[in-house]
């Protein structure tokens, strides 16, 4: 069986995707990050670099390739007042969601959650 995504994303039934929700609890950041480092298998049109800000239903997509993290994508009419403590949150966790989303020595989903930094309130 074959899942489509859209039409340049395909899976299968043997398909793995590991990802995480990340709330307020292990990020200090009102809402949810959405992890996935699944992306090295697609072609994601937000590049392979990027998390999932939601808060509220409504969500934001961040590209981290670089130092400076940047805003792609808007769903909503989505609330950015904690969009400065994401930032900031994915400037602290930049070195590990890399090293996640290469995948470097195995590190996984669990390894993040181990490693990352919650921001300050």
């Amino acid at each position: 069986m074959k899942i489509y995504l859209d039409e340049n994303i395909s899976l299968n039934e043997d398909s793995l995707m590991e990802m995480a929700n990340l709330r307020q609890k292990r990020t200090g950041i009102v809402g949810e990050i959405w992890v996935d480092e699944g992306a090295y298998r697609r072609d994601i049109k937000h590049g392979k670099y990027r998390i999932k800000y939601e808060n509220a239903g409504s969500s934001v997509y961040i590209k981290f390739a670089n130092d400076e993290p940047e805003v792609v994508g808007k769903y909503k009419k989505t609330d950015l007042s904690e969009l400065p403590k994401v930032i900031e949150w994915i400037k602290i966790n930049r070195p590990f969601l890399i090293k996640l989303y290469d995948r470097v020595d195995d590190y996984d989903i669990m390894d993040f959650i181990t490693d990352m930094k919650p921001v300050k309130s």
